[in-house]
């Protein structure tokens, strides 16, 4: 199930205090044409047009917007890792072989070494302003 983190620092000291940003846990990828014309998205303008700008710049896939009521296929995954020393989160596509597992593909991905959903969910982090610890909201959505 898709899920993910809002990170937000809560030091009112800080001048990005009530601020921050998402981590997601693995999010399936589709065909970006196939996305661009789900209903959801047809819904969404600025999204639309933003990722019809994404496909004009070669992009081929895109994260499926869910619930998935058009039923598009999962191609791939989006892995979102926390970088430490350079306080920022870093995204890699990968495509796992016919019949691998999510697992499986993740493991054989050549990922850096940086910190993966799981991790940073049970860990934290700290604000890349302040180093004060994020308040964490997770969530999760359904995938149809």
């Amino acid at each position: 199930m898709p899920a993910g983190c809002d990170f937000v620092c809560k030091n009112k000291d800080c001048k990005y205090h009530d601020t921050g940003f998402t981590v997601n846990a693995p999010w399936p990828l589709g065909n970006i044409d196939k996305v661009i014309k789900s209903r959801r998205v047809s819904e969404l303008k600025q999204v639309q047009d933003k990722l019809k700008l994404l496909k004009e710049e070669g992009r081929e896939y895109a994260s499926i917007v869910f619930p998935n009521k058009d039923n598009i296929e999962t191609e791939g995954y989006r892995i979102q890792l926390w970088s430490k020393e350079e306080k920022c989160v870093w995204q890699h596509d990968i495509f796992p072989e016919e019949g691998e597992s999510l697992e499986s593909a993740i493991k054989n991905a050549d990922l850096p070494d940086m910190e993966d959903y799981s991790t940073i969910v049970r860990k934290g982090i700290n604000c890349p302003s302040c180093d004060k610890q994020l308040t964490q909201n997770r969530w999760f959505t359904k995938e149809i």
